[in-house]
């Protein structure tokens, strides 16, 4: 059987995959998806995974702060969840670059933005003191507050991960840091797109 877990970045890509691959012995290769494999590989003790409903429920009730209004978001529950995804986006794109709201006030690009972005901040303070408080983990927050399922990754004998578009720089930390337990290769070609990943 093989030893060999190969990693793709989604399910469709398995599918393409297991049908292009042709294996000597007739085993095809354990596969997860990279999200799979972080879910997996990552772990924090003492919290649970939220849910997108309640996920949504916590971000709503740390809007409740006067200065929040200045945003033009409402908080009646159906205009919330609807602009609750832009707000989640904007902090998972903080999260998966490893880079901490805080620092957004020294940067000139969003000079013009600095009152929403001390909102913001405060939003992400508030919310992640419920999390916390309840013992909830968002992704959001796992940059923070990871370790390594070591047991997990040494269960997948050698890693081949497919690097088909972009990868994250926590992304980047975590399989540096699975690389040292692990033998582990990255895959991936070269084009104007991926420069960084290719660096």
């Amino acid at each position: 059987m093989s030893e060999i877990t190969t990693i793709l970045p989604t399910s469709r890509a398995i599918r393409s995959h297991i049908l292009n691959e042709q294996s000597e012995d007739g085993f095809l290769s354990n596969y997860l998806t990279i999200g799979e494999f972080l879910q997996r590989a990552l772990r924090v003790d003492g919290y649970h995974r939220v849910d997108e409903d309640t996920r949504t429920l916590l971000l709503l009730e740390a809007a409740d702060f006067k200065n929040f209004t200045t945003l033009n978001i409402e908080r009646n529950f159906f205009t919330f969840t609807q602009n609750a995804s832009y707000l989640f986006r904007f902090f998972e794109e903080l999260s998966g670059e490893l880079v901490e709201i805080e620092s957004l006030e020294c940067a000139d690009t969003y000079g013009d933005y600095e009152e929403h972005i001390t909102i913001l901040q405060e939003l992400y303070v508030r919310y992640k003191a419920l999390c916390e408080e309840k013992k909830i983990l968002d992704p959001v927050f796992l940059p923070q507050q990871y370790k390594l399922n070591e047991s997990y990754l040494r269960s997948l004998g050698e890693v081949e991960l497919y690097a088909l578009g972009y990868l994250t720089n926590f992304e980047m930390e975590v399989l540096l840091s699975c690389a040292d337990i692990i033998p582990l290769s990255l895959r991936s070609s070269a084009n104007r797109f991926n420069t960084k990943l290719t660096k």
